[in-house]
């Protein structure tokens, strides 16, 4: 995993002074330890969306990683893979999710997504929106609650480049069969137990996005404390960062409360099940750059 992260970055990451492979620990078995809980906890993380239903190759557990999960079942009170889904659509209030894309495409370059090869420049410094989530206090959410089928006109109803500005597909090129997937995965997972239309739905994730603080523009390529980026947010109260292998931001979640329609409002405090999300662990966080192919 090395690669580079300070402002002495090269293109080929061949200058390893922050890299992935140095997390400051001596022995090569507390190296393996680390690595292993941060994949556990990257994994785990990604259940929630069920978006990421295998490890990632490059973050694969391993042996050593069926102890390090069952050490963080904590992250939502138990391992989700065998819970079945809670289709009652009774919620209140939403976590918005927001993907930062350079690091998503670093965590999948083998896969050499369009959007990573071809990488609109709004996204350099702004995360996307990932989706707009249904929660409940008690720290569970709805999920898969009705059979509506997505409709793909919607995204030209609201406008194809508001969605691939800040709510963008990059897996697929939008002359592709797959292109709609990502929003239809969200609409069925999430946006049916809204109570909204789809329309509704769509425009209110979309009206929901909030701005990147400009720190994270400003870091690119370089690291920014972490009490910054959660006061740039709001307060401790107010956000939830979620890191790759342990500091290299990937997600920022944060928390809106709902009309009685469903429809999302302003920004609130997030309940603790949210905030234990957070796994972002080190005092700096990194800010990736796009994979040297693209830049």
């Amino acid at each position: 995993r090395s690669r580079s992260c300070g402002v002495t970055m090269t293109s080929d990451y061949s200058n390893n002074i922050c890299s992935r492979s140095r997390l400051g620990i001596v022995s090569a078995i507390g190296v393996t330890l680390i690595s292993s809980v941060a994949a556990a906890a990257t994994h785990l993380v990604s259940l929630r969306d069920g978006t990421n239903t295998t490890p990632d190759t490059d973050n694969a557990m391993g042996t050593s990683g069926i102890g390090a999960a069952a050490a963080i079942t904590s992250l939502r009170g138990t391992i989700m893979t065998d819970e079945p889904p809670d289709h009652d659509p009774r919620f209140d209030f939403y976590v918005v999710s927001m993907s930062f894309q350079p690091e998503f495409c670093y965590e999948h370059r083998r896969e050499q997504f369009d959007g990573c090869s071809h990488p609109d420049d709004e996204w350099r410094g702004s995360l996307t929106i990932h989706g707009l989530w249904p929660e409940r206090n008690d720290g569970s959410w709805p999920s898969l609650c009705n059979n509506d089928p997505f409709d793909h006109s919607i995204v030209d109803k609201i406008g194809r480049h508001r969605f691939e500005t800040h709510w963008p597909n990059v897996k697929s090129p939008s002359n592709a069969p797959e292109y709609f997937d990502f929003w239809e995965h969200e609409w069925l997972k999430h946006g049916t137990c809204s109570g909204l239309s789809q329309l509704d739905y769509f425009a209110s994730a979309l009206d929901s996005y909030v701005p990147t603080p400009a720190l994270i523009k400003l870091a690119e390529g370089d690291k920014v404390p972490k009490s910054a980026l959660i006061s740039a947010y709001g307060g401790s109260r107010m956000v939830a960062l979620v890191c790759d292998a342990r500091h290299y931001l990937s997600e920022v979640r944060v928390c809106l409360g709902k009309d009685t329609d469903g429809t999302a409002t302003g920004r609130i405090a997030c309940n603790d099940a949210v905030l234990k999300e957070d796994s972002c662990y080190d005092e700096k966080v990194y800010i990736s750059t796009f994979p040297s192919s693209v830049n």
